[in-house]
């Protein structure tokens, strides 16, 4: 007989830490096309299984979505730092005086291509 001790889980999702802010639509059309520029625009979409979907913005998305009108809420972060939820993060990692923490479970599943994206987040 095998015997397993501690936490079993069988979730698909994972936990990450996001340190950065949330961005208005007007912040996101701004500072869009420079934070993609630099890796750190993502979206945290409502597209779900068991975890969020939370994925970095590259420029063909930021394009499709811009010029589809979605009307379908995407919640944009300027994430200067996206790190496993027991990784280590030092002080000098983050840039500012005040910043924002977001703790994510992010599904297995989540957005990993502009098919992704545009099959989720893109109506016809």
């Amino acid at each position: 007989m095998k015997i397993r001790l501690g936490f079993v889980s069988n979730s698909s999702s994972s936990s990450f830490i996001v340190i950065g802010s949330e961005l208005t639509n007007e912040e996101f059309f701004g500072k869009a096309k420079e934070l993609i520029k630099v890796g750190r625009l993502y979206g945290e979409g409502e597209w779900r299984c068991e975890g969020i979907d939370f994925f970095k913005i590259t420029k063909e998305m930021w394009q499709i979505y811009v010029d589809s009108m979605n009307k379908q809420r995407i919640n944009f972060y300027d994430a200067q730092i996206v790190s496993e939820e027991y990784g280590k993060i030092k002080k000098s990692d983050i840039k500012g005086e005040e910043f924002e923490v977001h703790l994510m479970d992010i599904d297995q599943h989540h957005t990993v291509s502009v098919e992704d994206f545009i099959s989720r987040y893109i109506k016809d």
